[in-house]
């Protein structure tokens, strides 16, 4: 909870100093069940930090890095990956409803069925 504190108390001194715009860039760890390089049901962090934060959200289609470096290899291939932006997506509708599990998983798909979309596959969850 200290760094969400931290980002919160950044991102107030930052608007109070004249700035207009917060940048919150998730990094994922790995999911070790995920031997396909398929898209995996999305966790719901990201959401709640955006509705918390009432910040947008750009999504990210990645294609090609399973190929560079599939499950279990050790070296990586000499491959292609590209990556490709969507438009920021805003959830001001929700910013003052209460931050219900059902709420974040709606959110939380959303966003990964643009990410879906961007990267050429299917979010079946």
């Amino acid at each position: 909870m200290e760094k969400i504190h931290n980002l919160y108390s950044h991102r107030q001194g930052k608007r109070r100093r004249g700035y207009k715009s917060s940048r919150i860039i998730p990094k994922e760890r790995g999911n070790h069940s995920n031997l396909t390089g398929k898209l995996q049901k999305g966790k719901t962090g990201v959401a709640r930090l955006a509705l918390w934060a009432r910040v947008p959200v750009i999504p990210v289609g990645i294609k090609g890095t399973f190929e560079i470096l599939p499950k279990g290899a050790k070296i990586p291939k000499l491959k292609r990956a590209s990556f490709s932006f969507g438009k920021p997506m805003y959830f001001d509708k929700y910013y003052n409803k209460p931050m219900t599990k059902k709420l974040l998983r709606s959110v939380t798909d959303s966003i990964m069925r643009e990410i879906a979309n961007l990267s050429g596959q299917k979010y079946n969850y």
